[in-house]
């Protein structure tokens, strides 16, 4: 229980981050009209960036199923993101109905969540790594 409501946290953590540095660059680059809608529909935005960010973190509970391969870790994992991510977009008007703006949408969607999956897997990695110097250095010691 309290590893599922940390990673409810780590969910809403980082769909919040998300969104709002989204926002930023729409503040940034957007004039007009098109900043007005994006501030119009603030609300459902944010909520659906933080059931992505919940979905994507909560899902990530696949990586302890040890009798599966990465592969299907991975396939199960970031097939479920993506799938709420791609309904919630096509919603919320996330995507472009335009045949050319879609398939960029599409593939800004796949490269960023591809390239976060990768820097939490670095990361963990990295933290798998430590604590096993850590344990090899401390069972030395002893």
């Amino acid at each position: 229980m309290k590893r599922m409501v940390q990673k409810l946290l780590i969910g809403i953590g980082t769909g919040s981050v998300i969104f709002n540095l989204t926002m930023a660059i729409f503040v940034l680059t957007a004039k007009g009209p098109v900043l007005d809608a994006v501030f119009e529909r603030y609300l459902p935005n944010f909520g659906a960036a933080l059931l992505i960010g919940i979905v994507f973190s909560v899902m990530s509970v696949v990586y302890k199923k040890e009798s599966w391969g990465m592969p299907l870790k991975v396939l199960v994992h970031m097939g479920s993101g993506l799938l709420v991510y791609f309904l919630l977009a096509a919603a919320l008007g996330w995507i472009s109905p335009a045949p050319i703006a879609c398939l960029i949408s599409i593939g800004a969607a796949l490269i960023s969540s591809g390239l976060i999956w990768l820097g939490f897997y670095l990361y963990n990695r990295a933290q798998c790594r430590r604590l096993s110097a850590a344990l090899r250095a401390r069972g030395n010691a002893e």
